[in-house]
């Protein structure tokens, strides 16, 4: 049996992921728009738009290793929880 304590550090994992994930989800709406925007623009407005693009690109894997490690930890605690150490 999972101990209270495991429980609610699993659900507040969970959130987390949860979290990440909608966040994930409007960051990459956010890169395809820029991308569909990209392809009419040139000069200065492109630049601007490619930089913003780099940026969001940047978020979007800082993001999606923090799903990672959130992850992993879900894994180990649930390992743990499995065999009482916890």
């Amino acid at each position: 049996m999972l101990q209270y304590r495991t429980v609610s550090l699993f659900r507040q994992l969970d959130s987390e992921v949860r979290s990440l994930n909608g966040k994930l989800s409007t960051l990459k709406a956010k890169f395809g728009n820029l991308t569909l925007k990209e392809a009419s623009l040139d000069g200065k407005k492109l630049e601007k738009i490619i930089a913003q693009k780099a940026q969001v690109h940047q978020d979007l894997q800082i993001l999606e290793k923090k799903r990672v490690i959130i992850d992993l930890t879900d894994n180990d605690i649930l390992q743990k929880a499995a065999g009482g150490e916890v």
